[in-house]
């Protein structure tokens, strides 16, 4: 019985190898399939008076990593529910997978995450909390919206909502901001431009703690794009690209970086909507007259 469960989790993680980040039912299916005769697996193996690893060589303990996972639940389950649809967070810790999805099967609205992701070197809390939101745009940021899979928000939109709404409806009357946002040694400049953005002190704490996750997790995408070799991203250099016709998949990590930067800045009230089809409601965008909070040139063109 025990080879056979091995067995299966090594042809499941050989077929569940791919990057991708939203999936197909069928693919739900399988990852749920694999997570489920993982949690089988490890309790098998938790005796008597065992206990599992709490805490990774990582800024992530497993502790953290479901306290994260709860705090986007307390706030998108009853907003999910609204619209007569069960929002699930479904997470392996010992997954060591670097990536995380989103999923629809029915009525049911999927996040499917991995600890090993959690787990990266440069990985911080607000991070992958970041992760985590970035999953939920799957299902709520709007337009523009994925070819393959319909019901998707792209990559760089969903990039938009983890700042842009997800970070501050989390975040919001957190009692950790004030002690994290002093703790963080931002550039002068973004701080700068969080206070001009935010005049109100939580707000103005939040747009910090987004825009230092924004930068983290741009390395953590950067590191893994380059292999562990030296790429260096920061809220400073934004990316010079400009797109001709908005990309869908996922830019690059800068770019994506410079998303969710452009996010936290957007000070469009975080209960405002997204809209399937039109771009402009609910965001910060240049035909609202807004300098500030647009989504970068490197991946999105505005309509005129």
């Amino acid at each position: 019985m025990k080879f056979v469960l091995l067995l299966l989790l090594a042809t499941l993680q050989f077929t569940l190898s791919a990057w991708a980040c939203d999936i197909s039912s069928r693919e739900l299916g399988l990852r749920l399939g694999k997570f489920q005769a993982m949690e089988m697996q490890n309790l098998r193996q938790l005796g008597p008076g065992n206990k599992s690893d709490d805490q990774e060589e990582s800024h992530i303990s497993k502790k953290d990593f479901n306290r994260l996972i709860d705090s986007v639940k307390k706030v998108y389950i009853p907003i999910f529910k609204k619209q007569h649809l069960n929002f699930r967070i479904e997470s392996q810790w010992d997954d060591n997978q670097m990536n995380a999805y989103a999923g629809v099967r029915g009525y049911d609205r999927f996040i499917l995450l991995t600890g090993g992701y959690a787990r990266h070197k440069f990985m911080t809390k607000d991070a992958f909390l970041t992760v985590i939101c970035h999953e939920v745009g799957h299902h709520l940021g709007g337009f523009p919206k994925k070819s393959t899979n319909p019901w998707s928000s792209s990559e760089g939109q969903a990039d938009y909502f983890s700042t842009l709404k997800c970070m501050k409806e989390v975040l919001k009357g957190d009692d950790e901001n004030q002690k994290i946002a002093e703790s963080l040694s931002l550039p002068e400049d973004v701080k700068k431009e969080c206070k001009f953005q935010f005049p109100f002190a939580d707000d103005y704490r939040i747009c910090l703690r987004s825009a230092q996750a924004a930068e983290d997790h741009g390395r953590v995408i950067a590191d893994i794009d380059s292999k562990g070799h030296d790429s260096d991203v920061s809220l400073l250099t934004p990316a010079a690209e400009v797109v001709r016709s908005t990309n869908l998949k996922y830019p690059s990590a800068q770019c994506r970086l410079d998303t969710k930067y452009q996010g936290a800045l957007c000070n469009v009230l975080a209960s405002r909507k997204l809209d399937d089809d039109d771009e402009t409601k609910g965001t910060c965008h240049f035909n609202n007259f807004h300098i500030v909070g647009n989504r970068p040139a490197c991946w999105f063109v505005h309509q005129k």
